[in-house]
């Protein structure tokens, strides 16, 4: 299929899968198309990197991101994104609403160079083979800026990144790494059976060597379960 034709496909899929999200006809969609393109990228390969001004979005059509913290030293994957999802790294977008909201918080936050593009520890790898559409967000803040619905869009992608990372946070500080892999087993074993041992342990905070133990063990601790064991 040629480049372009591919393009306008994704653009078909996409536009229905933003409309479906928020029940809403989004205006003005050929100022939106005009500044998208399809970018892929091969395992290992780092779509955004950490202390950088990116604007831009992504909409995963194939393959699957880790959204990665790193100090320098170690990292550690925060999320786990796959098709049909949607990624950014919001403090490196330099969006002008994140903007206003890091001038208006309290001096000490507000000084923290974590919430600066050139200080944001945050980066996007790709875990496989991945194929995203990428959108420039300074086409989607103009847009939103006119049109109610794009409005609407912007704010409902930020409220989802917010609930994620609040249903997250309970789950990585009050729990351990052992209940973290129960509990993505019950939820998701298509994502333990898709991903390698290495980028779950990166996902869960362990070593290699710990989640190879934690996986035996939880393995061993199923299969006496089972009826006639």
């Amino acid at each position: 299929m040629p480049a372009n034709t591919q393009l306008e496909h994704r653009l078909v899929s996409t536009r229905a899968v933003l409309e479906t999200y928020i029940g809403r006809v989004l205006p003005d969609w050929e100022q939106f198309a005009r500044g998208t393109e399809l970018v892929t990228v091969e395992r290992g390969e780092v779509l955004v990197p950490s202390h950088t001004h990116h604007p831009f979005a992504y909409h995963v059509v194939r393959g699957m991101l880790k959204l990665q913290v790193s100090d320098g030293r170690i990292g550690r994957t925060v999320a786990l994104i796959g098709e049909n999802e949607f990624a950014t790294c919001w403090t490196g977008l330099g969006m002008a609403s994140y903007a206003r909201v890091a001038a208006r918080i309290v001096p000490h936050q507000r000084a923290d160079p974590r919430l600066r593009p050139e200080g944001s520890p945050y980066s996007l790898v790709a875990i496989e083979p991945t194929t995203v559409l990428r959108a420039t967000t300074t086409t989607v803040e103009a847009l939103a800026e006119r049109h109610h619905a794009w409005s609407i869009l912007l704010s409902t992608v930020l409220a989802t990144s917010i609930v994620r990372i609040t249903a997250a946070v309970p789950e990585m500080h009050l729990t351990s790494p052992e209940e973290r892999y129960r509990s993505i087993r019950a939820r998701r074993p298509d994502l333990v059976e898709r991903i390698s041992q290495r980028e779950l342990a990166a996902h869960l905070g362990v070593t290699e060597v710990g989640m190879s133990r934690i996986v035996r063990r939880v393995a061993a601790q199923l299969a006496a379960a089972e009826p006639g064991a």
